[in-house]
């Protein structure tokens, strides 16, 4: 197969818009994993001769959602995602709610988007702090769990 069909992860970009959030592209993301999805089951009971039930079924129930998941290094400058996670805590969903976060994927140059995932109605649901290092070479780290209510897949390029 030829090599262009795949995607390099090495060239990738955060954007977030909304939760008063302006500067992702400042931000220096390290890294951004999941989601998954699960779509549950929902088993019935087949009939079968004379009404006799003798197999079940599985048709596609509920999906769930795992969460996505930012790393990112600590910054002086912008405190921005700590802002929009201490919004949540404070109460104030309408400031918080309605984020919208694209992950887009580029070519190997960085100049060609080829792929993006958009995640919809965002929020934070969990924040973790690493900055107790031996390595003073390496820097302290926060991560960003967030609950989203769907997402799509699109080719760009």
């Amino acid at each position: 197969m030829a090599e262009d069909k795949y995607v390099s992860i090495g060239k990738w970009s955060i954007s977030i818009d909304g939760a008063g959030i302006s500067n992702a592209d400042k931000i220096g993301f390290y890294s951004v994993s999941g989601p998954s999805l699960s779509i549950g089951l929902e088993w019935h009971m087949a009939a079968g001769r004379q009404g006799i039930s003798s197999t079940s079924v599985a048709t596609p129930g509920h999906t769930t959602y795992s969460t996505l998941t930012l790393t990112y290094p600590l910054s002086k400058e912008s405190k921005s995602l700590y802002d929009w996670r201490k919004k949540i805590i404070d109460g104030k969903f309408s400031d918080a709610l309605a984020a919208e976060i694209t992950v887009t994927f580029y070519d190997d140059d960085g100049q060609q988007a080829l792929m993006a995932y958009h995640y919809h109605y965002c929020w934070p649901c969990g924040y973790y702090f690493d900055g107790a290092h031996t390595d003073t070479s390496s820097p302290a780290t926060e991560t960003m769990t967030l609950v989203f209510e769907r997402f799509e897949r699109e080719n760009l390029g």
